[in-house]
């Protein structure tokens, strides 16, 4: 089996401060096994003048026993910024940092929670994750798909 599905929650601080949410994003992930990569999608759980959805891309895997995790949370409205997170062990908070056109990802904005659950592998649920992962190319803001293709990059983030 070349493909896994997970269900993916958690929570961030931001400010120093944790939201009053049990979870702050709920989503879907659909991992490659062989690349380690994957595709999915998550919904903010709190009020947003934007759509909810969010687009994420990513790397899971296990070294030494410890799963390690950490994704891009891709935008869809120009008015926000990317967001990685990062997890160099899922069981231990990580961290997320905002995405600036000047300075990349340069320094964590706050911690992170985060919980991943696999889920049975439907046909239904694969389709459907790739579905709404394919809406990145629709907004046609740049920076979406181009840090898209990088997700090989992002384990220099944990």
């Amino acid at each position: 089996m070349d493909k896994k599905i997970f269900k993916v929650s958690g929570r961030f601080e931001q400010d120093g401060l944790w939201s009053d949410l049990s979870e702050d994003f709920i989503g879907y992930l659909l991992l490659d096994t062989k690349t380690n990569i994957f595709i999915g999608y998550m919904e903010e759980q709190y009020d947003s003048p934007y759509d909810n959805e969010r687009y994420i891309t990513g790397l899971l895997f296990e070294e030494n026993g410890v799963t390690k995790f950490t994704f891009l949370k891709l935008v869809n409205e120009r008015s926000l910024s990317p967001i990685v997170y990062a997890f160099s062990d899922i069981s231990k908070e990580g961290y997320w940092s905002a995405y600036s056109m000047v300075d990349g990802f340069a320094y964590p904005d706050g911690k992170a929670t985060v919980v991943l659950e696999e889920v049975e592998k439907t046909a239904d649920l694969e389709n459907k994750i790739s579905a709404v992962y394919a809406k990145i190319l629709e907004g046609r803001i740049p920076w979406n798909f181009q840090l898209s293709q990088e997700a090989k990059g992002l384990i220099d983030f944990i």
